[in-house]
């Protein structure tokens, strides 16, 4: 079974939802490490995250180099679904819950 983790990335800080709780960590290698502790099975775990420039690039690359699957999904994308949530408030913790139910319905076998 795969965890989803979703991320929304700012300049300075990430925020992270897993499915359970929020957490707010540093855009950089360290809380790149943060998120990788918050999984039982690295493996089995998929970022979630908008492309957001050179804010995402390190996340990015961070993933490649440790073998982290990770879906970038297009801001209009994540927008539309949001809205069709009903979802009108807009924040790092809200937008990072979005992606993460966004994939994860997405990925859910009925």
């Amino acid at each position: 079974m795969k965890n989803y983790i979703g991320i929304d990335i700012s300049k300075s800080t990430i925020d992270v939802y897993d499915g359970k709780k929020s957490y707010k960590f540093e855009n950089n290698e360290v809380g790149f490490k943060s998120i990788v502790s918050l999984v039982e099975e690295i493996k089995e775990t998929v970022f979630i995250f908008e492309p957001t420039g050179i804010y995402s690039y390190d996340l990015t690359e961070f993933c490649d180099k440790n073998s982290i699957g990770c879906v970038i999904v297009s801001p209009k994308v994540s927008r539309d679904f949001a809205r069709s949530l009903k979802v009108r408030s807009k924040t790092d913790k809200i937008d990072a819950k979005v992606l993460y139910k966004g994939c994860k319905l997405k990925n859910t076998k009925h």
